[in-house]
C-alpha cells in the first residue's frame, strides 16, 4: 500500500480550508508571475490596442470625408444635370433653323469652330423666337 506520509498528506488535504504555506506560496507566485506578465506583455498589447485605436479613428474620419464629398459631388451632379435637360427642352421647342444654329453656338462653347451658317440666320427672328422660348 501506501507509505504513512503519503496518507497523511492525502487525509490532510482539504481544498476549503488550505494550508498557510500552500496560500503563502501560490500568492507570491502568482504576484511574480502577473509583475512578469505585466511587464513583458502588457505593454506590447496596449500599444497594439492603441494603434489599433488610432487605425479605427483615421478610418472612420477618412470615411466620414469620403462620405461628405460624394453628398457634394451628387447635389453637384443633379444641378448639371438639371441644366442639361432645361436646356435639351429649349432646343427640342425651337424651329430647325435656330436649333442649327443653337447647336453651332454649344460647338463654340466647347472650343469648336462653328459654321458660318449660323450667322447667316435672320438675326431679329431669332431674338423674337428666344424671348417667346425662354418665358
Amino acid at each position: 500500500m501506501l507509505p504513512d506520509f503519503i496518507n497523511v498528506l492525502i487525509l490532510d488535504f482539504s481544498p476549503l480550508k488550505p494550508d498557510f504555506g500552500l496560500l503563502f506560496w501560490s500568492t507570491v507566485f502568482f504576484c511574480l508571475f502577473w509583475f512578469l506578465v505585466g511587464k513583458m506583455a502588457f505593454k506590447p498589447i496596449v500599444k497594439a490596442l492603441k494603434d489599433r485605436q488610432e487605425d479605427i479613428r483615421i478610418a472612420l474620419d477618412s470615411a466620414k470625408q469620403a462620405r461628405i464629398e460624394m453628398s457634394n459631388l451628387k447635389s453637384e451632379n443633379e444641378r448639371v444635370l438639371a441644366e442639361a435637360r432645361e436646356e435639351k427642352m429649349l432646343i427640342i421647342k425651337m424651329p430647325k433653323s435656330l436649333r442649327h444654329c443653337w447647336l453651332r453656338k454649344l460647338e463654340k462653347k466647347q472650343k469648336k469652330k462653328p459654321k458660318e451658317s449660323c450667322n447667316r440666320q435672320n438675326k431679329t427672328l431669332r431674338t423674337q423666337k428666344w424671348q417667346q422660348w425662354s418665358m
